[in-house]
């Protein structure tokens, strides 16, 4: 029944023993022993406590979370409460004793890490207090030992149920405010709670925090509970409609009719209804009492069903009779039978061709139109794929294609132009407007390319940066109406024009006054796009507008002339706050509209930090005061400063200080990363994603998931690559949480945590409809493209194309450089790349645009191996922007020349490039020691001592002819290094020119020596480097696990557990040799990683650098370090090695592994004792020379079919032992 400990049976005498039974043995003798050396005192003596019988006090359990009632987080009932199992040790075996319990016969898997989602740590008990029966009362919450009321701010039945579902109750029947059931006493621990009814425990809800408030008890919340079935559910009928399918809602409740009010009514409300009266489905949710006025009471306000439940009373609302509504709200229903009746037809009418055209919607037999209320690109993008298009181009309105005569159906639409149907978009109600023809809607959809991508230009200014923007359409030149024109609208401008930003967005024809046609109106860009096409605007030539409303751009090249300077306000440390930006000379606020992730991390990076964990909103970090100065922030997250990101004009927004936008920042990696698994696919490798992150499990929106998200997700399981980023509801919809919407990766990342997204949250606007889902592959691309190359002079160069499914295609040159082209070269035979032409240089093809934002690292064997957006028809890209590439075979045909500028000597300086009679610099981003390698041994010395960064030798001038050079440091030539190709990357700006610093003759620095020092043990300490024959510590900055790595492997050991900064092990003295260290992780030495130059850093010894390492495999239990249990470390825990085939060759590689010279003795049968935990290898046959046990064969990670009685056990040989010592038993 019980094993007690701590002698509490009294203490015995004599010598003490350690038994280690396995549970189930005959008697103590056959369990494992450890003799009286075990240190041990009879203040620790063992004790039992029996029982005869079936056991007098068993556990209930239950399974939470799971999506059936087979599987789920176990929770066991003790003491009247529910709790969990810890999963340290957790396996099938206590899975099948759990399913068992449930009346199960087996159980199929045990899953651990709490796939099944964490129970809150800090949850609430709950107790209802003053009702007349356990089911009713005042709510109390016990917090920190004492009890506390709920202020009934916000308070509805969605809070109410979580409330009865926490006390065992099937749901809830009222949340009652204004202390119906008697005014508390103490705290008010709660107020303005909003849960949206499934969480399982208040703590999960949002709130204002423990203890804020603005109440008195006098406003003390509480809450109706039922079980069962819903003890009054509601009758419900249709009134005044023309059939039994539509009506005014009336609702039955305690013996009379009554009706709804309009607020928050929706087709989700109006579906619930109709399922109750018989019919399939809804049609529509009309509101403003089109069936007429009602009598009587308005029975439920606020109504949030998600469309499932079985009746009304199910569905979320305010409470019955609360409402502040008339009659005129009344809410009604339309109903169907049968398939969806709205999805029948819809076309276009009086266009010049079946592309464009006035829309028009059949409804009940009849057709009619669209009012353009509200009409924009995303409603005409759902009809455009209605009739088959790929995309729209337009969205006008005002009748363009002329008034319609018929009914108009609807107004308002609203869809987010991923539906599949109109019908499913958001609108008013069918028939349901105050709009005339004049204002009937129209779409031009797009066929191929892009029918009409714009040229523009700038007129008037005082330089070829600034000026009038006008716009080529059909021949002849145009200008913008200032409607609605902004920054991020210029941005686009301007990067047409090949600057990179824009300062300003001036309107009022500050360029003066053009002439001749305004072509564009209420343009509004999300400053990101490649096009102006690309941007919502009213329409081509519909602007009711003059020419003293011209718009214009000012641009900028290089860095932002005009940089912001930031800060953190108001935080409980210097990495988190409310964001305050530095605008002529006073400090200002940003508002949260728009404020996610990605602007964070341009924040935290401009104050020095590696990433942001949050980008909180709503005054988080208190309210702020004087200016609000930004508003809309859009970063794409890899701007140097805030200026270069899009936003709104300065000062332009309508914003308060409650929307002052905060930053989360962290140093070094992400110290809360994401763990994903996938759900519902047939084998392991397929599924929807989930992610657990910091005790939340949820899914992931698949708003921008493409096939780079779905390669970082697939890398993270373990496997080689992404076959497919599917985004149907082919593996299931998940439940709970939406967790991450808009993530953005490029591919290449460890870690969902260095995409960009949104931010970790709720998205529930998303649904789980749309859940993220991937399928990954292992070993080589189960589905290698093939390319070919067409309308080149030769086979060396031409147009790309691939096929897949039996067809060629072209691929989007968005993103295509010369790290790709290699890959396609390499895949017909070429030995390298020249270049990487774009814009259809080789003609436009025909067919579908295969790829997208291609992003390869140069060294992949195939172009389905790199990142990409997936396979689809990019038609929004067009044949105007097919790839190309230009091959070579043999040595470089172009070699660049190199020399070194601004340097105290020949060996060192600023590298210069020449490429077509121009000398030009290269861009440091990426630039490391191997890059300079390349560069010395062309300019004759031996090798490298530094890659100095930012113009350490002085800005250049002219062109910066190079960007993101990687090279392998064994090249002849720069030019044979994967790089972005020869191009002028004013972006970069001079302030960040690429030097070297070389040497001849032996390199006295490498490689490095260094040794750990203050550690408690010899794998760890701070780290200190022989230089010049002077020891010197590293500055933190920068420092992560993959420098770690590197001074852990020069030392011996296979890894790095940890790489602390700030002094963890004592500040060092002396010279601080490095600073921003920056290695790959795969580096032999510290010398073959980037860093700032000797001696060169902004550090103090308070920032010194130190490393934990670690073996892989440890000896346990043995008397001396030279024997004992083998147990190896896998995915940060320990477990055993099964003694099936364990021979002295094996012995000898875990013995070579930890640094004795040999092995004496491979010891079966848990000689040294049973472990616990896992056993992760068996079978395993090593011929003796491998250097990691993980090496030799062996059945797998964790496949064995053994128990701890079989652990395997080593003896090494050390020092002048030569024989084998004598073994007891």
């Amino acid at each position: 029944m019980a094993a007690s400990r701590s002698a509490r049976f009294g203490q015995g005498a004599g010598d003490v023993l350690r038994v280690d039974c396995w549970g189930t043995e005959d008697s103590l003798a056959d369990c494992p022993y450890f003799g009286v050396s075990f240190p041990c005192g009879h203040h620790m003596d063992a004790g039992a406590v029996c029982y005869l019988g079936a056991h007098p006090n068993p556990y209930q359990v239950r399974l939470v979370n799971g999506s059936d009632s087979a599987k789920g987080r176990v929770e066991v009932l003790r003491d009247g409460s529910w709790g969990t199992v810890c999963g340290v040790g957790w396996d099938l075996r206590d899975a099948r004793v759990v399913c068992r319990m449930l009346g199960f016969d087996g159980a199929l898997d045990a899953p651990g890490s709490a796939r099944f989602g964490q129970v809150h740590p800090n949850p609430f008990k709950v107790r209802l207090v003053g009702g007349s029966n356990d089911a009713e009362g005042r709510v109390e919450l016990l917090h920190g030992g004492s009890w506390g009321t709920i202020c009934d701010d916000s308070w509805d039945l969605r809070d109410a149920r979580v409330v009865c579902r926490m006390l065992g109750f099937g749901g809830a029947l009222n949340a009652p405010g204004s202390a119906r059931f008697g005014q508390g006493a103490g705290r008010i621990i709660l107020d303005v709670v909003g849960c949206d009814g499934t969480e399982e425990n208040v703590a999960e809800c949002i709130h204002r925090g423990i203890g804020v408030h603005y109440c008195g008890h006098d406003e003390d919340a509480g809450a109706i509970c039922y079980n069962g079935a819903h003890p009054n559910p509601f009758g419900i009928r249709l009134v005044d409609g023309f059939s039994k399918a539509e009506g005014r809602v009336e609702v039955f409740y305690d013996g009379s009719w009554g009706t709804i009010c309009d607020n928050g009514w929706d087709l989700r409300d109006a579906r619930v209804v109709c399922r109750m009266l018989g019919f399939e489905g809804a049609l529509d949710a009309p509101t403003s009492a089109r069936f007429g006025q009602g009598s009587g009471d308005i029975l439920l306000n606020l109504v949030g069903c998600d469309g499932t439940e079985a009746n009304l009373a199910d569905c979320a609302h305010l409470g019955l009779g609360v409402n502040f509504c008339g009659h005129e709200e009344d809410v009604g229903a339309i109903c169907y039978s049968g398939a969806h009746q709205n999805s029948v037809g819809i076309r276009l009418v009086g266009g010049s061709n079946s592309s464009e055209g006035r829309v028009e919607i059949r409804y009940n037999g009849t057709w009619g139109t669209v009012c353009d209320d509200g009409w924009d690109l995303q409603d005409a993008k759902v009809v455009c794929r209605m009739l088959g298009f790929g995309n729209a181009s337009t969205a006008p309105g005002s009748s363009q294609f002329g008034e319609g005569n018929e009914d108009i159906f609807l107004s308002h639409v609203g869809c987010d132009g991923m539906e599949d149907n109109l019908a499913d978009c958001a609108h008013l109600g069918f028939g349901v407007h105050n709009c005339q023809h004049n204002e009937d809607a129209g779409v031009t959809c797009l066929i191929g390319a892009h029918p009409n991508p714009f040229q523009v230009c700038l007129v008037g200014g005082s330089n070829d940066a600034e000026g009038r923007v006008e716009v080529l359409n059909d021949g002849s030149w145009g200008t913008i109406c200032d409607n609605s024109w902004e920054l991020r609208d210029a941005r686009v401008v301007c990067r047409m024009m090949g600057f990179n930003g824009a300062l300003d967005a001036p309107t009022t024809a500050s360029f003066g006054q053009g002439s001749g046609r305004i072509l564009l109106n209420y343009v509004s860009c999300e400053g990101t796009e490649d096009n102006l096409a690309e941007c919502a605007h009213a329409g081509i030539g519909l602007n009711p507008c003059s020419h003293t409303k011209d718009a214009g751009a000012i641009c900028y090249s290089g860095t932002h002339p005009n940089p912001f300077q930031i800060r953190l306000a108001n935080g409980s440390n210097d990495t988190e706050g409310r964001v305050e930006v530095l605008y002529d000379g006073s400090w200002g606020t940003i508002c949260d509209s728009w404020w996610d992730l990605r602007d964070a991390r341009v924040v935290c990076r401009m104050l020095g930090f590696d990433g942001a964990l949050d980008a909180p909103r709503s005054s988080r970090f208190g309210q702020g005061s004087g200016r609000i100065l930004l508003n809309d922030v859009n970063c794409d997250g890899n701007e140097d400063n805030l200026a270069d990101c899009a936003h709104a004009e300065i000062d332009l927004n309508s914003c308060s200080h409650t929307s002052d936008a905060g930053a989360i920042c962290y140093t070094g990696a992400n110290p809360t990363p994401f763990d994903v698994h996938l759900i519902g696919g047939s084998n392991e490798a397929e599924g929807r994603v989930e992610v657990l992150y910091d005790g939340l499990l949820g899914t992931i929106c698949d708003d921008s998931w493409d096939l780079r998200d779905a390669r970082v997700v697939c890398r993270m399981l373990g496997f080689d690559g992404a076959l497919e980023a599917p985004r149907s509801a082919r593996f299931g919809q998940g439940s709970g949480r939406i967790l991450l919407k808009d993530v953005i990766c490029e591919g290449t990342e460890d870690n969902l945590t260095d995409c960009a997204h949104r931010g970790v949250g709720d998205y529930t606007s998303c649904s789980h409809a749309k859940d993220a889902r991937v399928i990954c592959y292992s070993g080589a691309h189960p589905q290698p493209f093939q390319v070919r190359l067409i309308g080149g002079s030769n086979d060396a160069e031409g147009r790309v194309e691939v096929t897949h499914d039996g067809s060629w295609g072209t691929i989007c040159h968005l993103g295509w450089d010369l790290r790709d082209t290699r890959v396609v070269c390499r895949m017909l035979g070429f030995d390298g790349a020249l270049e990487a032409p774009r814009s259809a240089r080789f003609g436009q093809g025909s067919g579908r645009i295969l790829l997208k934002n291609v992003n390869c690292e140069g060294t992949e064997d195939n172009l389905a191996d790199c990142a990409h957006g997936g396979v689809g028809d990019y038609i929004s890209c067009g044949h105007v922007s097919d790839a190309g590439v230009i091959c070579y075979s043999g040595a470089h045909p172009q070699p660049f020349q190199v020399r070194l500028i601004a340097g105290s000597n020949d060996a060192e300086g600023r590298v210069e490039v020449t490429h077509d009679g121009s000398w030009g610099t290269i861009c440091h981003l990426g630039w490391d020691l191997r890059d300079a390698r390349v560069v010395c041994r062309m300019l004759g010395f031996d090798g490298a001592l530094e890659a100095p960064r930012s113009a350490r030798f002085g800005q250049g001038s002219g062109r910066i002819l190079l960007k993101d050079v990687n090279c392998e440091g064994t090249e002849g030539n720069l030019a044979d290094c994967a790089h972005r190709g020869v191009g002028d990357y004013t972006s970069c700006g001079h302030v960040r020119d690429a030097g070297i610093i070389c040497y001849s003759g032996v390199n006295t620095t490498e490689p490095f020596q260094v040794r750990l020092t203050n550690g408690t043990t010899d794998s760890e300490g701070r780290v200190k480097v022989l230089y010049k024959g002077g020891w010197g510590t590293i500055c933190d900055d920068s420092w992560d696990l993959r420098d770690a790595r590197v001074v852990c492997k020069m030392l011996g050991f296979d890894g790095a557990l940890a790489a602390p900064g700030s002094a963890t092990f004592g500040a060092g003295s002396g010279k601080i040799l490095f600073d921003d260290v920056g290695c790959k992780g795969t580096e032999e030495t510290l010398a073959e990683c980037y860093h700032r130059g000797f001696g060169v850093n902004n550090c103090e010894h308070d920032s010194d650098a130190g490393v934990i390492c670690f073996i892989e495999v440890q000896l346990d239990n043995g008397a001396d370090g030279y024997e004992g249990r083998v147990e190896i470390l896998h995915e940060g825990s320990w477990g055993t090695v099964c003694d099936d085939s364990w021979d002295l060759n094996d012995a000898k590689v875990v013995c070579r592994q930890l640094g004795f010279d040999g092995a004496l003795a491979a010891l079966p049968q848990a000689r040294f004792g049973q472990g616990s935990g896992d056993i992760f290898l068996d079978g395993v046959q090593c011929n003796g020379t491998e250097t990691n046990l993980k090496d030799c064969k062996h059945k797998g990670i964790g496949v064995h079919n053994c128990i701890h009685k079989e652990d395997a056990s080593v003896i090494c040989r050390h020092g002048g032992n030569t024989m084998n010592p004598s073994l007891k038993k």
